[in-house]
């Protein structure tokens, strides 16, 4: 099952993916990565990837870092980008479901990240991943033409009902 999940910022894609872990790992081996906010107080200074399997954390991107690879006012770790779709691709290997939090701009610099996130796609695996709203980036399009990936729009007042769904796809 390839399920992705789109909606506006801040509207709940993290959270969901980080809910359905925690219930899909009691069933099932589950892994992946969730991309979660760097903050200082109530500033966002940059972004974090989280292995799920291993709580591993390390920088995506930040306001600091100097790099030919920006998005916005944030500099780019590619490299950790890269160590990422290792993280996914281990997670293809040995467990029954990967989440991929998020198929993005900033992860989407890396070629290697966009190469692992297609072939995911095209193995008989369950993906659940998340994916800007708006976001025209080729890599993107061609998932969303799939004809086996269920696209769910995710909002405030559908975020428990999509939860659950999901989950039921699950047979939990």
């Amino acid at each position: 099952m390839k399920i992705l999940i789109t909606g506006l910022p801040g509207v709940g894609k993290t959270t969901l993916c980080l809910r359905l872990y925690d219930k899909l790992k009691e069933r099932y081996r589950v892994g992946g990565i969730i991309s979660l906010e760097i903050r200082k107080g109530s500033i966002r200074e940059g972004f974090k990837i989280l292995n799920l399997e291993t709580g591993e954390e390390f920088p995506l991107a930040s306001k600091n870092f100097r790099s030919k690879f920006r998005v916005g006012k944030y500099g780019v770790y590619v490299d950790n980008v890269d160590r990422a779709s290792d993280i996914i691709k281990e997670s293809l290997e040995k467990n029954d479901i990967t989440i991929i939090d998020e198929i993005g701009p900033m992860e989407l610099l890396s070629e290697k990240f966009s190469k692992t996130v297609l072939e995911a796609f095209s193995l008989d695996k369950n993906i659940i991943a998340t994916i800007h709203y708006r976001s025209n980036h080729p890599t993107v399009k061609r998932l969303k033409s799939k004809k086996d990936v269920i696209l769910y729009t995710l909002n405030v007042g559908n975020r428990d009902r999509i939860y659950f769904e999901i989950l039921s796809k699950f047979n939990i």
